[in-house]
């Protein structure tokens, strides 16, 4: 979805003194002698520069500035700045078009989009240059790619600006803040309207300051809001190599707690707390708090989908009160919509229409998100937290690149208004690296327990948060068992929301909606600690973790013709140890498991193998015909496996099923 996000609320604001308007020709530059490509070092002014050599070619104008020792180098064709040492972009002036970011410099396989529109700077990093394709490559939000030099109208997207040139471009700082004798460090964002020294300034502070930098008046800057630089020409210089060493946090990257707990997690605020938090920021903003306003006392409405559909009411609350201009745009007003669904850039203010808050309230968090942006299955699930361009919701959910940071932002200041009761409620930790294959959560604690889900449910994105429940020893290992992104059933299986999966939608239950995954894979974020879940796995447990079904001593859940050693592989968790008395998966097979000094033996029952050959052929549809009439008796497993529809009785919607089975229909029988 493509939406401009437009802010009414600003926590401060600062206005300079003129505002400069950006135009889509670089007409402040003069046009240079040189009719190929030259090499210019950039002044202190905008625009200025010095010839440095006239190239007859791109590609030996770029060698020649790579061996350069001037950090200001850049190049020219004409009077456009297409290269440089150490730049930023300065893209969509008029702030009214959205700029895919592709994943390489010649595919269209787009990885996010981005729009400056509602009080975000429009600068971002530049890292290199394509001639081939006209593309260049940027870091913006912590998303890296590649985005076209012009629109289908031939408008440029950007325009490139040698660091020299750049002096007001969005920043951070670490300064003090004091809720009511509450006094803590904060990080703040600053947006930029300009980046050149003049424009209006919007400054939000997103979070409680983790990186061990100290509180002060200077500026850093980031285009990740995880490393932090005093310096821009390090920044882009650590990008461009694709490090984070010389950042002043380099062993304490920051990840705000607001923005990266997932949607799976609780506020700890009842209705009150939440409807008290509403009538401030109303009151603040429109002087009067009443039934006009769309956010007057929903505190109850999202606690109830807290409840019943496993989404943190203040991260809603937060989202509702960012998209809605604090219940009074239009859209909320008009349509009863808190959240600009469906809304675009190009109209904002008119999304979807619901017939009341409370029906749009419950929609957005089970249909947008619970089985949208949060469930594994959609295609805008990239982590279920509020995020940034790298990864999280605000990759598909909106253009604006700090839209994640804005959100988190009001759940920051609610927590913030009430002592920090929900800071660091629970242990949280963030994937280490990319991954091509992806991280799959598992139903136990083993590596060859079965995954939640093979297809869809892998963590990919470096960044990616899981919020911790506890932590385990298993095979030699620790395991983070953590809050399922998915909604789960009974059996741990990810419900609705894909083809081919049969089981309905349904509300989210924190009893059976977890998983584990390996802690290697990832560092904690948060300072509390997990509690510690001792390795207490029943031999029973084993056997289900490992997707078969258990009852009288017997498994069932086996597939004809399946091999004994992967049943074994499987069943081998947490040091057992097993064997079986036959050499085939069949009915009738014995197995046994060994878990410290315990020993417990199984008899396998193979649905529609009711002779113990590991087959369904003509044997069996004799065995179970004469049983029918009574020549023959089955007993134990093999009655069991006669069973081909499950429902109690041997009879002759079994014998059908298995000669159908004979003749090619494997469809029924199923395990």
């Amino acid at each position: 979805m493509k939406k401009r996000i437009t802010m009414y609320f600003v926590f401060t604001y600062v206005f300079l003194s003129v505002l400069v308007t950006n135009t889509y020709a670089a007409d402040y530059i003069n046009a240079t002698s040189c009719s190929g490509f030259l090499l210019a070092s950039a002044g202190t002014v905008k625009g200025s520069y010095t010839d440095i050599a006239c190239y007859g070619t791109y590609q030996e104008a770029k060698n020649a500035m790579n061996v350069s020792t001037d950090d200001n180098a850049f190049i020219l064709k004409g009077n456009e700045v297409i290269d440089a040492k150490y730049a930023l972009i300065d893209y969509d002036f008029s702030r009214t078009r959205t700029t895919t970011l592709y994943a390489d410099a010649s595919s269209g396989s787009a990885l996010t989009y981005f729009n400056p529109a509602g009080g975000s700077s429009d600068d971002a990093a530049f890292l290199d240059y394509n001639p081939t394709n006209n593309r260049i490559k940027i870091k913006l939000s912590g998303a890296v790619g590649w985005i076209d030099k012009k629109d289908d109208a031939g408008l440029l997207y950007y325009e490139i600006h040698p660091v020299n040139w750049v002096k007001s471009p969005t920043y951070y700082q670490f300064l003090q803040r004091n809720d009511t004798g509450n006094v803590y460090s904060v990080v703040s964002h600053s947006f930029t309207e300009n980046m050149y020294g003049s424009g209006t300034v919007t400054t939000y502070q997103i979070g409680v300051n983790t990186t061990g930098i100290a509180n002060s008046d200077l500026k850093y800057y980031s285009y990740d809001g995880i490393y932090f630089y005093s310096n821009l020409k390090t920044m882009l210089y650590d990008y461009k190599n694709n490090i984070n060493s010389n950042a002043a946090n380099a062993n304490s990257p920051y990840y705000n707690y607001y923005q990266y707990i997932t949607f799976r997690s609780e506020t700890s605020y009842s209705k009150e707390n939440l409807n008290q938090y509403i009538k401030e920021n109303v009151i603040r903003k429109y002087k009067v708090y009443n039934e006009s306003n769309k956010l007057y006392e929903t505190g109850s409405l999202f606690l109830k989908e807290q409840s019943d559909n496993g989404i943190n009411a203040a991260m809603m609350l937060g989202i509702g009160m960012n998209e809605s201009a604090i219940g009074g745009s239009n859209n909320a007003i008009n349509n009863n919509n808190l959240f600009g669904l469906g809304a675009i850039d190009s109209d904002a203010e008119n999304g979807d229409v619901f017939p009341s808050i409370a029906d749009c309230i419950y929609k957005f968090a089970r249909g947008w998100l619970s089985y949208g942006y949060v469930n594994p299955f959609d295609y805008r699930w990239y982590g279920a937290n509020l995020g940034n361009k790298k990864q999280g919701a605000n990759i598909k959910y909106a253009s604006d690149p700090y839209w994640g940071e804005k959100a988190s932002t009001y759940y920051f200041n609610l927590d913030s208004y009430f002592g920090l009761q929900d800071y660091n409620k629970y242990p949280v930790a963030v994937l280490n690296n990319d991954s091509s294959t992806g991280i799959l959560p598992r139903k136990t604690p083993s590596t060859t327990g079965l995954p939640i889900s093979s297809v869809n449910y892998k963590y990919k994105y470096k960044g990616t948060p899981v919020v911790i429940l506890g932590e385990v020893n298993a095979e030699g290992k620790t395991w983070y068992k953590i809050m399922s992104d998915a909604v789960l059933n009974e059996n741990q299986e990810m419900t609705g929301g894909a083809s081919g999966k049969l089981y309905p939608q349904q509300n989210y239950n924190r009893n059976y909606s977890f998983g584990y995954v390996l802690a290697s894979d990832f560092t904690k974020i948060s300072t509390v600690s997990a509690p510690v879940i001792p390795n207490t796995q029943t031999i029973s447990s084993i056997i289900t973790g490992a997707g078969y079904n258990l009852a009288s001593s017997k498994i069932y859940g086996l597939k004809v013709g399946s091999s004994i050693d992967e049943l074994k592989t499987k069943l081998t968790v947490g040091g057992s140890v097993v064997t079986s008395d036959r050499a085939v998966v069949s009915t009738g097979t014995t197995i046994s498991i060994t878990k410290d000094g315990t020993t417990e033996s199984f008899q396998l029952v193979v649905y529609g193998d009711s002779n113990g050959s590991g087959n369904i052929d003509a044997v069996d549809y004799s065995v179970v015909k004469s049983y029918i009439m009574r020549t023959n008796d089955l007993t134990g497993a093999y009655r069991d496996a006669a069973d081909v529809n499950k429902d109690g009785a041997v009879d002759a919607l079994d014998y059908a099923n298995i000669k159908n089975y004979i003749m090619g229909n494997s469809n029924v029988i199923s395990n």
